[in-house]
């Protein structure tokens, strides 16, 4: 929580965080996932 605190005080408004992870993101792509991965997860967690 304190993280998201800290985000929300940002004076760039987290544009700064923003533009890392974006980085990180291109640098791997493993890291993040599609929007049909993401239905996917989600779909799965309803049929439990």
């Amino acid at each position: 929580m304190l993280h998201l605190c800290r985000l929300f005080l940002d004076e760039d408004e987290g544009i700064s965080e923003a533009v890392k992870r974006d980085l990180e993101m291109e640098t791997n792509p493993g890291l993040s996932m599609t929007l049909e991965q993401m239905d996917q997860k989600i779909s799965a967690r309803r049929t439990r």
